[in-house]
């Protein structure tokens, strides 16, 4: 019966990450859990939050500023507070929590959870970067190191907690989506490291080697590195190679496509699992590298299924070609 009591009206996926509160109070609103009275006073509280902290932001001498910083000041208190509301796990207990405990008390709590996101943020990104791969891509290191680097220069917290400044350039293997602020750059920097842990398993100039089979030079434009790696390893076990050199010839791919010629997604991603089983076990990656990277192999089943059927895989599938530019990591 408890557990039967644990259910929440308010389903969760239904919430926003980067505008929680403001859904919160909608799907609070539509499934009843607070009236709309309730819901009046939250606002007003919040309100009453902004006034606050817009004297904070003339130094204590006026409540008036800009509309444009007043905006600003005020979606940085309503993320502030989805911050700290995003800590029940129960989405209808986070909206009762704002009767209960009342806008300003939330968002202290949520100033708070920020300010340790952010210290911790800072010690993982440090030691990220310490480990960084080497690549002659401008677009890694730039981001990963200068960019978040930049974030943590101009983030303020206190009156943009919602604020990123910087623009990501880097491309993910998946792309963060519906976060701002700390919580974006934190889950950028988790999600990047998981990539940096599985491309430090094969040498920088291998990888180098791969990617200049691209049609394009991969140097400088802004292109994931861990896509083509991890397809070109799977590619490797599928043939029986060794996937650590990443190197497959114009016969691998033609053996290849022979074998998985007619096969749908649903019979590929089969084949793509298991290995990548066996290249996980051998590589010892993290559980959390794992899981984001075997979230990638639906859509790399998908392109192998469509570069087999138009004969295109060698666009898949890199044949590495040897450098001619005297390439040497660090």
């Amino acid at each position: 019966m408890d557990s039967l009591e644990r259910i929440s009206r308010i389903d969760r996926s239904l919430l926003s990450g980067e505008h929680y509160l403001s859904t919160l109070l909608e799907q609070a609103y539509l499934t009843e859990v607070l009236t709309a009275p309730q819901i009046e006073a939250v606002q007003m509280a919040c309100l009453s939050v902004l006034a606050r902290q817009t004297q904070l932001y003339n130094g204590m001498e006026s409540s008036s500023v800009r509309v444009e910083d007043a905006e600003e000041i005020l979606e940085s208190v309503l993320f502030t507070i989805g911050v700290c509301l995003k800590e029940y796990g129960n989405a209808e207990d986070a909206a009762l929590a704002l009767i209960r405990e009342g806008a300003e008390a939330l968002f202290a709590r949520g100033g708070k959870r920020i300010d340790r996101m952010l210290k911790t943020t800072k010690l993982f990104h440090a030691g990220l970067v310490r480990r960084l791969m080497e690549t002659p891509n401008v677009f890694y290191r730039s981001t990963v190191e200068d960019g978040i680097n930049g974030f943590f220069q101009l983030y303020r917290p206190q009156f943009g907690a919602q604020q990123i400044h910087i623009t990501a350039d880097y491309p993910l293997l998946h792309p963060v989506a519906d976060l701002a602020g700390i919580e974006f750059i934190r889950e950028y920097i988790e999600r990047v490291d998981c990539e940096n842990q599985f491309c430090t398993c094969f040498s920088p100039v291998t990888i180098h080697a791969l990617l200049c089979g691209l049609p394009v030079d991969y140097r400088e434009l802004p292109l994931n590195l861990c896509g083509p790696v991890l397809t070109a390893a799977l590619g490797s076990v599928l043939c029986g190679k060794n996937f650590y050199s990443l190197r497959l010839s114009a016969e691998d791919l033609a053996d290849l496509k022979e074998k998985l010629n007619g096969r749908g997604k649903s019979e590929l991603l089969p084949l793509l699992q298991a290995a990548f089983e066996k290249m996980s076990l051998a590589l010892s990656l993290r559980r959390r590298t794992e899981e984001y990277l075997a979230a990638a192999l639906p859509g790399i089943a998908a392109e192998i299924e469509n570069a087999v059927r138009t004969d295109t895989l060698s666009g898949i599938l890199l044949m590495t070609r040897l450098p001619r530019d005297g390439y040497r990591p660090v």
